[in-house]
């Protein structure tokens, strides 16, 4: 399984024609649907995307 974004330090977005948009934090819902469904944990997630 693949799970792909677009955010400010990936520029897929960049080469489509696509409408810059501002990107909000996971709600509590989407959080566990994501835990639930993918085993995503978004506390891991951010934890390897810190700069230390």
């Amino acid at each position: 399984m693949f799970l792909r974004s677009f955010h400010d330090e990936n520029d897929s977005a960049s080469a489509r024609e696509l409408d810059r948009f501002k990107f909000t934090p996971l709600t509590a819902q989407q959080q566990h649907h994501f835990k639930t469904d993918f085993n995503f944990d978004i506390d891991l997630i951010k934890q390897l995307w810190t700069d230390a």
